[in-house]
């Protein structure tokens, strides 16, 4: 029993780190117009940027997988 209890918990932690690890960043801003948003990334020396969305009718959406380099 004990085995089928170490075997199951060794799955599941492998299933879970297969998987990529996304993210979804939602916002409103009252009053924007259609404009940018940007998500950066600080990086010596200035900012990278990692992704952007347009503002429609006050509310934005960014969805991407997480890059840990």
């Amino acid at each position: 029993m004990k085995k089928t209890v170490i075997l199951l918990l060794v799955v599941v932690v492998a299933a879970a780190c297969a998987r990529e690890p996304k993210f979804t960043l939602t916002g409103t801003i009252d009053g924007a117009g259609n404009e940018t948003v940007i998500l950066q990334k600080r990086i010596p020396g200035g900012y990278q940027v990692i992704d952007s969305a347009t503002i429609e009718n006050g509310t934005f959406k960014i969805e991407g997988v997480v890059d840990y380099s």
